[in-house]
């Protein structure tokens, strides 16, 4: 994504999971359980794309309102609910 001249913004729940989201490739990390991830999305410019790779999509639905500067949905991709 890097290459493309994206910037990868990753969201968890608690500190401990920056270090790996970093190692693979994470610009920023955002702490859902410290800050509401939508917000902090919105404050680094937004999102283009979501790809939520959690096993409950709950936790990440505060993430939408991080639209890009255009003000359109940004696309997203997502695991089914198990």
């Amino acid at each position: 994504m890097a290459k493309l001249g994206y910037e990868a913004i990753a969201i968890a729940r608690g500190g401990d999971r920056e270090k790996l989201a970093r190692d693979l490739g994470a610009h920023h990390y955002i702490d859902s359980t410290a800050q509401a991830s939508g917000a902090a999305m919105k404050e680094l410019g937004g999102a283009d794309l979501i790809v939520c790779t959690a096993s409950s999509t709950a936790p990440s639905m505060n993430s939408s309102p991080a639209s890009t500067s255009t003000d359109s949905s940004p696309s997203s991709a997502s695991t089914p609910d198990r």
